[in-house]
């Protein structure tokens, strides 16, 4: 890995990813917000796993076709979703969001200004807020940190809170990285973990990884307090299988790890954790405990850092 400045001049031109899957129309409210923001250079890949027409529909009836483009996909997984985007574009920069989240006017501004200002950083993570919601019947997934910070090592995985809900990378950070692990992520028996991944993998590599609160999204879905268990499950199963599979690969960096990530355990909930309640703390070291396990018995391609695409034993 080696630094690689980001300049204003001429503007970068940035690659924005949406990944959907059967939510209709609603990526046309992120990409409308993109077009009302204050930064101009960018393009839209909208990367469509749904199995019905509404989003193609949609998307191909806007104004700004040149700058937004479409890309059916027959695959499942929210890892194989950002890969085929970010495989599709030649842009140096790329920022992923939701397609129930709302960016700032200036959220690719910021993220733009962040890699140039930091030429060792390969990701960048911004805040994702909740909307407005009851939370005695309602939550919404959100990640949110006081101050900027950023890690250089493994040993800082702990202190970092950011999803792909609001991540940006440049593209030498992905393609050294070979992509997001397609084993891992919404849409896999592993369930989540696929940005969790990707930064403990850049950190091993070398890339710096930022979080900066200025850089904020709105996640606008609240779920019903009864698919709290179901969220619960999932995102923490899939972390457990990244840290076992970090634990294979790297032992001799790993105790550092695992000891501050124990020491964030015992701490007050932080991070996605806080947003879903900072409760159920059993239930989410059980699913962590078995995504571990399962991550243990997986192939890895020593390679690349990935798990191999087998069958979970």
């Amino acid at each position: 890995m080696s630094p690689h400045p980001i300049t204003l001049d001429p503007p970068q031109t940035i690659c924005v990813v949406l990944p959907t899957r059967n939510r209709g129309d609603r990526v046309v409210s992120v990409i409308e917000a993109l077009a009302r923001g204050s930064y101009r250079h960018f393009e839209i890949r909208v990367v469509d796993q749904s199995t019905e027409a509404a989003t193609a529909t949609a998307v191909r009836g806007l104004p700004t076709d040149s700058v937004v483009h479409y890309h059916a996909s027959t695959e499942m997984g929210l890892a194989r979703a950002l890969n085929m985007g970010v495989a599709s574009s030649t842009a140096d920069l790329i920022a992923v969001t939701g397609d129930d989240c709302l960016p700032a006017p200036d959220w690719l501004e910021l993220i733009v200004r962040s890699f140039a200002t930091h030429p060792s950083v390969g990701i960048v993570h911004g805040d994702v807020r909740p909307a407005p919601h009851d939370p005695t019947k309602e939550f919404v997934q959100a990640s949110t940190r006081p101050t900027a910070i950023t890690e250089t090592a493994p040993s800082g995985f702990a202190r970092l809170v950011g999803t792909s809900a609001n991540m940006s990378f440049r593209r030498a950070t992905a393609m050294e990285l070979g992509g997001f692990d397609a084993q891992l992520g919404v849409g896999t028996p592993l369930g989540g973990g696929e940005d969790v991944d990707f930064v403990l993998r850049a950190l091993a590599r070398g890339w710096a990884v930022r979080e900066d609160p200025a850089i904020h999204v709105t996640h606008l879905d609240a779920l019903p307090i009864e698919k709290l268990p179901m969220v619960v499950e999932r995102n923490w199963q899939g972390t457990g299988a990244v840290i076992a599979k970090f634990v294979r690969c790297h032992p001799g960096a790993a105790p550092a790890m695992l000891g501050r990530l124990a020491r964030r355990w015992v701490s007050p909930a932080v991070g996605v954790s806080n947003s879903l309640g900072g409760a159920r703390r059993w239930q989410r070291l059980a699913a962590f405990t078995r995504g571990f396990a399962m991550g243990c018995n997986l192939g890895i391609d020593r390679a690349t850092g990935l798990f191999r695409p087998l069958d979970l034993r």
